[in-house]
Parts: C-alpha cells; structure tokens; sequence
C-alpha cells in the first residue's frame, strides 16, 4: 500500500507541473510559447536523461534498492 501511495502521489506531482507550468509562464508570466518552450527543455532533458538511468539502475539492483532512496530524493 506505502508504495502504490508514494508512486501515485509522486505521478500526480510529476504531470501536475508538467501541465501547469506552460500555462503559468504563458498566462500569467507573460512568456511567449518559444520562451516557454525553452525555459522548460533543460526539464525535459534532465528527464530523460534520468529514465534511461533510472534503467539501468533497475537492472543492476532491483526495484527495493531505488524504493526509499528515490522517496528521500522526492
């Protein structure tokens, strides 16, 4: 349950800023849809960067491994 928990807060956090922020710097920040797009690739890179770790990881240790260390970092 702790970690179905954990893994819907953390999705809902994840997609929640993932909409939201275009829509902040757009609206209420003034951005036009290029600035925004810009101010937001270093995220997008990062995360991919980071799934592709993520992976590895996986297959090199096993999901409890990544299970706390990754709750902490959150």
């Amino acid at each position: 349950m702790g970690a179905s928990l954990l893994g819907y807060v953390s999705v809902i956090a994840l997609f929640g800023a993932e909409f939201l922020l275009p829509i902040y710097l757009q609206f209420l920040r003034g951005q036009t849809a290029f600035e925004t797009g810009l101010i937001l690739l270093p995220m997008a890179i990062t995360g991919g960067f980071a799934t592709i770790l993520a992976g590895r990881l996986y297959d090199r240790m096993g999901p409890r491994a990544r299970c706390w260390p990754s709750a902490l970092a959150f």
